[in-house]
């Protein structure tokens, strides 16, 4: 998303990764249905398979092929601190909207990913 910039304030910036199950068109119809201010373009998308989906979540350069996956030596070893949950309801936009101020709990030049998977 980009904003204005006004002289003296501060700007956040938002990146969202996330799995559609459906083609572009389909997916761009629903989300500058649903939330326009996103401003989502077919630019911003990237159709993929499924399997060719679990390369990119496991950061597999583009265009790896698939079969790499039948390989049983781990090819990326990384130790991270990782936490998943799964919603239940919809987030209102008041959570999100306090999920992304920071400054609310003195928190600043932090780097915060949250990754949004459709698991179902």
């Amino acid at each position: 998303m980009n904003s204005s910039f006004r002289t003296g304030e501060k700007t956040k910036r938002a990146t969202f990764l996330t799995l559609f199950l459906g083609d572009s068109e389909k997916l761009l119809s629903l989300m500058n249905e649903t939330f326009p201010p996103l401003r989502l373009k077919q630019s911003d998308c990237t159709e993929m398979s499924w399997v060719e989906s679990v390369l990119f979540w496991t950061n597999f350069p583009a265009g790896t092929p698939v079969n790499i996956l039948l390989s049983r030596v781990p090819q990326i070893l990384t130790h991270l601190k990782r936490k998943s949950d799964y919603l239940k309801n919809p987030i209102p936009k008041q959570g999100l909207e306090f999920i992304f101020e920071n400054d609310r709990i003195g928190i600043s030049n932090v780097y915060i990913q949250s990754l949004w998977r459709n698991n179902g």
